[in-house]
């Protein structure tokens, strides 16, 4: 099979006027909340190492509730994140519903 002959019937799923999926059962196209989900905006989670805090610049411990951005890399503790407007934005990571903090 050559590399291409897999992507070969591709097309055929794609209306070309609105770009969305033809087939009602085809996954391919994804929705704005999925987009969202993909590590963007802000969350809260749990601590996967020692860090420190890029507000108040002090230690968390592991394991300990931080506000998250995956896009930027920063990490807040819950003090810094409620003084920096961050906390309305947060939602809840998996890992915080399932541990219940």
């Amino acid at each position: 099979m050559a590399k291409n002959d897999r992507h070969r019937w591709w097309n055929w799923r794609i209306n070309l006027d609105s770009g969305e999926s033809i087939r009602a059962d085809d996954k391919r196209v994804a929705t704005l909340d999925d987009r969202r989900r993909a590590g963007g905006g802000w969350w809260w989670t749990l601590a996967w190492r020692k860090m420190s805090c890029q507000g108040c610049l002090k230690w968390i411990s592991l394991d300990a509730k931080i506000a998250y951005n995956h896009q930027s890399r920063q990490v807040y503790c819950p003090t810094c994140a409620e003084a920096e407007g961050v906390a309305e934005r947060c939602e809840l990571s998996r890992k915080v519903r399932r541990v219940g903090s």
